[in-house]
This record gives C-alpha cells, structure tokens and sequence, in this order.
C-alpha cells in the first residue's frame, strides 16, 4: 500500500524542498512530486529522486518531480491540494 504522507515527509525533509506535495496519477499509475525548492536551488527533478532513493522504498519514490515557482496555497495558509491535483 502507497502511504503518500510518508513520500512528503521524506521529500520534505530536504533541505533544498521549501514545500511539496505528493500526488497519485491513476491514469499512469505512478506517484508525482510537486514541490517548491528553497530561492537559489538549483536540483532538478532526477537529484530529488536520487535522494529520495536512499529514504524510501523503490515503490514509494515519486516517477515524476515537478518543481514550481511556487506551491498553490488556499486561504487558510496550507498547500492547495485540489489545485494540485489538477496539475497531476
């Protein structure tokens, strides 16, 4: 079973990842990692993956990072997850 908590709380914990968001893609089966990297980071998608390798099971590490300029909040302060998933 797919715990998406535990694959943000392992991206989360990087110090470069600022804030993000884990998605499950139905139609292509895999997780997808939304995050917001700290100002002046310059990871791409395949060094997050890497390190997160060495943080979670092979299933649980996300096949696709997407890194935005900046994380959709909702009103209340929190990430915006219904806009997230839009974008999955």
């Amino acid at each position: 079973r797919i715990e998406l908590g535990e694959s943000e709380t392992a991206a989360d914990s990087l110090d470069e990842i600022s804030r993000c968001c884990c998605g499950y893609n139905d139609k292509k089966k895999r997780i997808e990692l939304f995050c917001e990297l700290i100002p002046g980071c310059e990871l791409v998608g395949k060094d997050i993956i890497s390190a997160l390798k060495g943080r979670l099971s092979d299933y649980m590490v996300p096949s696709r990072v997407t890194i935005l300029e900046k994380m959709p909040i909702n009103a209340n302060g929190k990430i915006d997850r219904t806009t997230v998933k839009g974008l999955l």
